[in-house]
């Protein structure tokens, strides 16, 4: 498990996307399976990422206590919470404040003579551009 690419990407995450993440997940809209949220939190709740800490075996029996290990049903959890992640990361993606999304702003606010809002959003797609 260790060297999924699940734990890959997950590592990639700054404090703040796993916080917007652990919101994410537990929204029934994007994340209809209750068991993905107690998957990232025990991960999430690592000190960090080895072997010792990402056993199959520990992660199967803090999901489904004392049921039989399946590996099968573990890679299935596994599988579906990268779905998750990446849906999220995508929108994150998608979302993220573009210099035409700020200069829309703009206009919207100036258009309602809100000269102080529309510079903020100017002042943002100019901080975007420089980034």
């Amino acid at each position: 498990m260790y060297n999924s690419k699940l734990i890959t990407l997950l590592g990639t995450l700054n404090a703040n996307e796993r916080r917007r993440f652990k919101k994410w997940i537990k929204s029934p809209f994007h994340n209809p399976n209750p068991t993905l949220p107690v998957l990232y939190n025990y991960i999430d709740n690592r000190g960090s990422f080895s072997e010792r800490t990402l056993r199959k075996e520990r992660i199967h029996q803090h999901l489904f206590g004392d049921v039989p290990f399946d590996d099968i049903q573990i890679r299935r959890v596994m599988s579906e919470l990268l779905q998750v992640l990446e849906a999220f990361l995508a929108y994150e993606e998608r979302h993220e404040p573009p210099v035409e999304a700020a200069l829309i702003r703009a206009r919207m606010y100036r258009s309602r003579h809100l000269a102080r809002d529309a510079a903020k959003w100017v002042d943002e797609a100019s901080n975007h551009l420089e980034r």
